[in-house]
């Protein structure tokens, strides 16, 4: 019973970790941090945060660029296995809406033709990254949740915050596909992002 009820507990996200566990699985990023439990300047920084993102996406516009994208597959301790080099053509389309922005994202091959999954079968390729500062957007705030974790002690002092987007919002979440057996599920990110103390980017 115990077991059963322990694999169907949810997981442990960085919102819940207590600051031991936080040194643990992110001891890189949070070298120089004073971890704080205090939540009060939270409202005001992701408001800020907010404001700049809301910025970003209004004047932004579409975009064309071209991507190399190295792949590679590792095996046991690391081992490659197998390596890919893919040129794209990146597209991203943008439409502000009237409250929310509508960005759509394509790679596609010299002909400006779809990628055909089959052509990188075999291997990982992500999408979505070049946006996803939408997670600070005013009204995406609702989608996920967010703990301040503190200020880097060096010069430039950035802030630190954490998220962790909620599976049922289903909104802005990633998507894994299996080529294989044409499924895909939506997965829901967790992260730590570092805000510029005079700029809030």
């Amino acid at each position: 019973k115990a077991v059963e009820d322990e694999s169907k507990a949810s997981p442990r996200t960085v919102m819940h970790m207590t600051a031991k566990e936080l040194r643990q699985a992110y001891s890189t990023e949070l070298r120089g941090v004073e971890l704080i439990q205090s939540q009060e300047g939270l409202n005001s920084l992701l408001t800020r945060i907010g404001e700049g993102v809301q910025a970003f996406f209004r004047d932004l516009s579409n975009t064309s660029s071209k991507e190399e994208v190295i792949l590679k597959r590792l095996g046991f301790s690391d081992r490659l296995e197998a390596t890919m080099g893919q040129t794209f053509n990146y597209l991203l389309l943008f439409n502000p809406g009237n409250t929310q922005p509508l960005i759509q994202e394509y790679r596609t091959d010299k002909n400006f033709r779809a990628i055909n999954q089959e052509a990188i079968r075999g291997f990982f390729i992500t999408s979505g990254y070049s946006c996803l500062s939408v997670i600070f957007h005013p009204n995406y705030l609702q989608d996920s949740s967010f703990r301040y974790l503190g200020k880097q002690s060096s010069a430039q002092g950035a802030y630190l915050i954490a998220f962790v987007q909620k599976p049922e919002s289903k909104r802005n979440l990633a998507k894994f596909t299996d080529i294989d057996v044409g499924k895909s599920i939506r997965i829901p990110l967790q992260g730590i992002v570092w805000v510029d103390p005079n700029t809030y980017q």
